[in-house]
């Protein structure tokens, strides 16, 4: 008969060893083991979002890659702040904050004369926002 084995809780932020050295999952949420996975996830937005980008110059979709970032701090409700393991998607052209969010300038479409407070139109792309749309679902 398989031994019953139950879940037990480590307390956040203890990075100690357990009495079977075994590593704790505070340790386990910030190694390499559960950040691969990221960043393959990473690659496949990249992958998508290239296939998203504006056609063009060309420039926009050559430019993404992966963050230097490998950790970023988790706060769960009534529990203190906790690192977790994350791999960033990031586009370093010049004119990603405007092909992601739209660009501010005037809309010389069908209603140039309507007051925008944001301070402009120019229908924003948000080809990370679709392409990390399209990998995973969290609710599964």
């Amino acid at each position: 008969m398989a031994e019953l084995i139950r879940y037990r809780r480590d307390r956040a932020n203890d990075f100690r060893r357990h009495s079977d050295g075994s590593a704790p999952m505070s340790s386990f949420v910030i190694s390499n083991q559960i950040r691969r996975p990221c960043v393959e996830a990473a690659y496949a937005v990249i992958g998508i979002a290239q296939g998203l980008a504006p056609k063009g110059s060309g420039a926009y979709a050559a430019l993404f890659g992966i963050g230097k970032r490998e950790r970023f701090m988790f706060k769960p409700a009534g529990e203190p702040l906790q690192p977790r393991a994350v791999a960033e998607v990031i586009n370093t052209d010049d004119k990603a904050p405007a092909i992601e969010w739209g660009s501010g300038q005037a809309n010389d479409g069908a209603s140039p004369d309507t007051d925008r407070p944001q301070g402009g139109s120019n229908q924003p792309f948000r080809v990370l926002g679709r392409a990390g749309a399209r990998v995973g679902d969290f609710h599964e």
